[in-house]
């Protein structure tokens, strides 16, 4: 058993074209010995945004705080705390913090499909 409390993890900028103002905690991953997901905590500040993309796996998400927007190849959806979203392989997306406070999201994706966000 393993527990990583988020307040512990450190927070490293996303740096993808396209992304701005957004950091993210590794909470649980392959260094730790997790076999199959690994679980991010994405924190997007107010004007902030996740680079509008895809790939080639899902991704589960739970927003924790705040308010945004996902876009999506023909809609746009508001997000707000408590919210549980399903981001099917290759399906385009991006979130947009467009509250007044921080958008905190939990991301859980397959192992090893972003290392190089660590």
């Amino acid at each position: 058993m393993l527990i990583v409390n988020i307040k512990n993890c450190e927070a490293k900028s996303v740096q993808t074209p396209g992304t701005a103002n957004t950091s993210v905690k590794w909470l649980l991953s392959a260094e730790q010995g997790v076999p199959n997901f690994e679980m991010r905590c994405f924190e997007i500040e107010k004007g902030g945004r996740t680079r509008y993309g895809f790939h080639p796996y899902e991704h589960e998400v739970l927003v924790l705080e705040g308010e945004g927007i996902l876009n999506g190849e023909d809609r746009k959806e508001k997000i707000k705390p408590y919210d549980a979203i399903y981001i099917a392989p290759d399906e385009p997306h991006q979130f947009v913090n467009d509250g007044d406070e921080t958008l905190k999201i939990i991301c859980v994706i397959p192992k090893g499909k972003e290392d190089h966000l660590k």
